[in-house]
């Protein structure tokens, strides 16, 4: 079954999406979504890290495929709910043992999702380990309901969660939409990142953005951190944990590598 392609044809696009829609549902029965980890290193302390879980569909020939291919296929078919539940379990199933802090990311969609809202509560009572939980909110752009997110984020720091925002420092992220957010990380846009030993904008706009959260008390963390020259220039820019595949790519278990 071809699926792994990113430049179909309109006229492909229809059985494309069909394909997917049975590929998901499959992966979802056979129970072929699973879960992947990559390291958040403290610049300060790199024994003390966490980890990022992220979600993988393993087909039928044992491919690993990313979001990338199947999740906004999976919000159109009405399966992103059931995907999203299952993230939280087995997040939670992964961390239940160790001490390590996890942080599982959840879109505006979920947060609005009264479902997806008792689902969370009720794993955060069955496990007791919500102090080393961070929900990373992604596209924290598209919030037309502040309220309604506002009161989810104090929902779940009552239960001694924490929050981070995800792709910080582009598009129309502004400082005031953060106040309101409770974050307790900024996640440094990757785009920002990439570039910072070579373009003076990135290292200002990464400037800015630390001495904004220091004087905030929220710590920063640059991803897409590919290479010890950016990593270096991060640390002396005072971000506070590096991500990214100058460290390792994100790994099926929680055994870590020697850096």
């Amino acid at each position: 079954m071809k699926v792994y392609t990113d430049s179909l044809s309109l006229s492909d696009e229809y059985e494309n999406n069909l394909k997917w829609v049975k590929e998901i549902k499959d992966a979802i029965a056979d129970d072929r979504i699973t879960m992947f980890y990559q390291q958040i290193i403290d610049n300060n302390d790199p024994e003390h890290k966490k980890y990022e879980t992220l979600i993988r569909l393993i087909d039928k020939q044992g491919n690993i495929i990313t979001p990338f291919f199947f999740l906004e296929i999976a919000k159109k078919a009405k399966l992103y709910k059931q995907l999203t539940k299952i993230v939280i379990h087995k997040a939670f199933e992964a961390f239940k043992d160790n001490d390590y802090d996890f942080s599982i990311n959840i879109t505006i969609d979920d947060i609005l999702d009264k479902e997806i809202n008792k689902y969370i509560i009720v794993t955060l009572l069955k496990y007791d380990i919500s102090q080393r939980v961070i929900f990373e909110i992604v596209e924290s752009e598209n919030i037309d309901d502040f309220d309604a997110v506002e009161n989810f984020i104090i929902m779940v720091k009552k239960h001694g969660c924490r929050i981070s925002i995800d792709d910080f420092g582009t598009g129309y992220s502004n400082f005031e939409h953060l106040m309101r957010l409770q974050a307790d990380y900024i996640k440094i846009d990757g785009s920002i990142i990439k570039e910072i030993t070579t373009n003076k904008r990135s290292e200002l706009i990464t400037s800015v953005i630390v001495a904004f959260a220091k004087e905030m008390n929220i710590e920063t963390i640059g991803e897409f951190v590919e290479s010890k020259a950016i990593n270096d220039k991060l640390i002396k820019l005072g971000v506070n944990k590096s991500q990214g595949y100058y460290f390792d790519k994100p790994q099926a278990t929680l055994e870590e590598k020697e850096l």
